[in-house]
């Protein structure tokens, strides 16, 4: 459960502070939190329990970085605060082929991988590479430093109305999970499907459900070593419909 880790988390934050500054006392460091000392006191010692989002706010008082209560959040189960850019819908038809998506992201490999060894794991040339990128720096998703590394913010694009790039995306997607059914071993890739009976105001908890799920996501693949670039496609459709709605 969290609330051990977060007991732990308190106390050796409090020591950290007292070993920078000894008259750091338990009251300074509730006052800091914005709880009573004796509030504090007792969920230091795990006697106390909280709900996740009170200990969340508990964090944020602390001054913890956004990236950090993104992982605090994801770990109580709640839903991960993740900043995306929307980008314009004039920039989707040079998002469509999955592997410029893939170098959005990889943004981690690039000073560990040289450019022919990324072109190689993209399946496109050195030159594919080098004018995707420069596509991407040309319309703002990227920029390259000095140490080959980039830089580049989560981005997300619009949920309407219907657009062709958008859909095009998709069915990129899909052609790449359908690759990897036949290339990847089943014990490194995961594939489920569910079929439920439901209805449409369901149907729409569900779709914000998923939604949040990829925030959650986002912040469990970003712990520890990133070393490869792995893509979660989820698709939720009506296979039976309302008759009362004439589509059958």
């Amino acid at each position: 459960m969290w609330e051990k880790s977060f007991a732990v988390y308190l106390r050796n934050h409090l020591f950290e502070m007292k070993q920078r500054n000894s008259k750091i006392s338990l009251r300074n460091f509730a006052k800091l939190a914005k709880i009573s000392p004796g509030t504090m006191s007792e969920l230091m010692s795990g006697k106390s329990r909280i709900s996740a989002r009170r200990a969340i706010t508990i964090l944020q008082n602390l001054g913890l970085p956004q990236s950090e209560l993104a992982k605090w959040s994801a770990a109580m189960g709640e839903v991960p605060a993740v900043h995306s850019t929307l980008v314009s819908p004039s920039v989707y038809v040079e998002l469509v082929d999955w592997r410029r998506r893939a170098i959005l992201v990889a943004n981690e490999l690039f000073p560990k991988l040289t450019k022919n060894e990324m072109a190689a794991s993209l399946k496109l040339s050195v030159k594919e590479l080098e004018t995707t990128l420069a596509v991407l720096r040309q319309i703002g998703l990227i920029s390259e430093h000095q140490n080959g590394s980039i830089s580049n913010s989560n981005w997300t694009t619009t949920d309407g109305p219907a657009d062709k790039n958008i859909a095009a995306m998709h069915e990129s997607d899909l052609q790449n999970a359908q690759e990897a059914i036949s290339t990847i071993p089943a014990s490194e890739r995961e594939f489920s499907s569910l079929l439920v009976v439901g209805n449409r105001k369901q149907f729409e908890k569900l779709k914000k459900e998923l939604k949040n799920f990829y925030k959650r996501a986002q912040v469990i693949m970003a712990e520890g070593e990133q070393n490869e670039v792995y893509q979660i496609s989820m698709q939720a459709f009506p296979v039976i419909v309302n008759v009362k709605r004439g589509k059958l």
